[in-house]
């Protein structure tokens, strides 16, 4: 996931790798995935408690916008 994200605390660090890519045996941790803004801001919202709705186009990850978050929630709540 997004170093920076986990950094900044927007993210629990578990995060960075429940959602790195391309793992395999030679990267058993993956690559990080990098956040782009509009995931980023809904991250931000989501942390604040705020509801938001993204409109965005076809394929920009509208969808790790709701899951992160949420998953993040489940990470370091239960």
């Amino acid at each position: 996931m997004d170093v920076e994200a986990v950094a900044e605390g927007l993210l629990a660090p578990p995060c960075e790798q429940i959602f790195a890519r391309d793992k395999s045996e030679e990267l058993p941790l993956g690559k990080p995935l990098r956040l782009h803004f509009h995931q980023r801001e809904a991250l931000r919202t989501a942390k604040s408690g705020a509801n938001y709705v993204l409109t965005t186009g076809t394929g920009s990850g509208k969808s790790l916008a709701y899951i992160v978050p949420t998953v993040d929630h489940v990470v370091r709540h239960g």
